[in-house]
């Protein structure tokens, strides 16, 4: 699919973030990224929809990840309730498997690809805000530099 290669690259121009190599499989395809310190990965997950019936788009990260080492082992520790006061429903997502976190995008039905391109950067902006507001400010000033 290539709308998450489309609102990662929107993002990164936008300076939200910092595109990773893409990937795809039988039952995801996406990008990784950098949002300021946290590594993650933005794709279709089609089990992921058959199994919520809530998006086909989703961001995922791991605080054990060992990209995301780099972050201060109390907002590792922090993530998941950090995150969800980025999602749609914070008493139910980020959904957490296996140490990893996934929070599910929603997308705009019967709009053009632009618009969902561009809600779909907003809620990637959104993530990056509360990342930063739960970041202590040097590592928060030093993040800025990497996107």
């Amino acid at each position: 699919m290539r709308l998450s290669a489309k609102v990662v690259g929107r993002a990164e121009g936008q300076g939200v973030c910092k595109a990773g190599a893409g990937t795809s499989g039988d039952l995801r395809q996406g990008r990784f990224l950098w949002i300021g310190p946290l590594y993650g990965y933005l794709g279709c997950f089609l089990i992921l929809w058959k199994k919520h019936a809530i998006s086909p788009i989703w961001f995922q990260t791991g605080p054990d990840w060992k990209e995301n080492t780099p972050l201060p082992p109390e907002t590792r520790k922090q993530l998941k309730s950090i995150l969800s006061l980025a999602c749609i429903d914070p008493s139910r997502f980020p959904l957490e498997d296996n140490k990893e976190l996934f929070i599910p995008l929603l997308l705009k039905p019967g709009v053009e690809e632009d618009q969902l391109v561009s809600g779909l950067t907003e809620q990637i902006i959104q993530l990056r805000k509360v990342l930063f507001d739960a970041l202590p400010k040097s590592v928060s000033t030093a993040a800025v530099d990497k996107t």
